[in-house]
């Protein structure tokens, strides 16, 4: 490839305008010591504070180095980061957080896994996860989805990642409404390594991630990205087929014998109520299903591009 930047650095951001010029400082600071040629690439997603004011200003400071995008309103992390891959030009896209969670001194771990097994994508592995109680119960709910949806490289990876940058257009190029990065990476290679690296406390004093957003993020990958939703409703019906295959069996050999008794209301309202909450729940399933597809056919962009520097 003859460009000559190397590493494309895509950094997603929202609301970070307190602490985003210290980690974009620590990021340059610790890629130019380490001699690496690289460009920034800062997708602002969209933020209610000074987020998009500050980038002007790391900009304006920083020259042909830094790429500036605002989003025209939230879409998520997940599409501010592949919006990110769409304007990288490196050989290799290394995705980081905006808060230093993931730590600029510890990317030439990726970057000698890489070179060492040729991997097309290379996940830092935390073994000390510093949040807290809630987010840790969310997160483990969320990433038990991604491994039916995924498998295990899903829930042992994160966002500091490295991958070539055929595979970061390849995510480009597929990516839907409802794409979620990993799984589209997963799509495309086999060739995923890890390498175990100590978390950190980030800048930023309070999550942007909310109980209610881990909960629509892992339904969305669920209904969209998994058919175990459908399964799951067809065993469930098929189980309760077979009981009441059964039971019903029951009061047939009963009613033969002449030992059958006067049934009782009680039991016969639970039963009809229970059996039509089942059944609304099945209908509700797979009316998201049905939700998500006419989405999808509308064929919509995945972002939309707001200001660029």
């Amino acid at each position: 490839m003859t460009n000559s930047v190397k590493y494309s650095v895509v950094i997603p951001t929202y609301n970070s305008a307190e602490f985003l010029e210290d980690s974009i400082t620590s990021i340059t600071t610790a890629f130019e010591q380490k001699k690496l040629n690289f460009e920034l690439i800062i997708v602002d997603d969209f933020s209610s504070d000074a987020t998009w004011d500050t980038i002007r200003h790391i900009k304006s400071n920083s020259l042909a180095r830094i790429k500036g995008v605002r989003l025209s309103k939230n879409f998520g992390q997940h599409k501010a980061t592949i919006c990110g891959f769409n304007k990288a030009s490196g050989e290799f896209v290394i995705t980081m957080d905006d808060d230093l969670e993931s730590d600029p001194e510890q990317v030439e771990a990726l970057l000698n896994k890489q070179l060492e097994t040729d991997a097309d994508l290379v996940y830092a592995h935390y073994t000390n996860l510093k949040r807290g109680p809630i987010r840790i119960i969310m997160f483990a709910v969320f990433r038990f989805f991604a491994k039916m949806v995924e498998g295990k490289n899903r829930v042992h990876g994160s966002s500091f990642r490295l991958l070539k940058i055929n595979l970061a257009k390849a995510v480009v190029e597929n990516a839907n409404s409802f794409s979620f990065i990993d799984e589209l990476c997963l799509w495309h290679t086999e060739r995923v390594e890890f390498v175990d690296m100590k978390h950190r406390v980030g800048l930023r004093s309070k999550s942007n991630y909310t109980i209610r957003g881990l909960v629509n993020t892992s339904a969305e990958l669920m209904l969209f990205s998994s058919d175990f939703p459908l399964r799951f409703i067809k065993y469930l019906g098929l189980t309760f087929a077979v009981v009441n295959l059964l039971i019903g069996s029951f009061y047939i050999v009963r009613k033969l014998i002449g030992k059958i008794e006067e049934p009782g209301f009680a039991a016969l309202i639970v039963s009809i109520l229970f059996s039509t909450g089942v059944i609304l729940f099945a209908i509700g399933i797979i009316g998201e299903y049905l939700n998500k597809v006419f989405k999808s056919v509308q064929n919509m962009p995945l972002y939309a591009i707001g200001d660029e520097l």
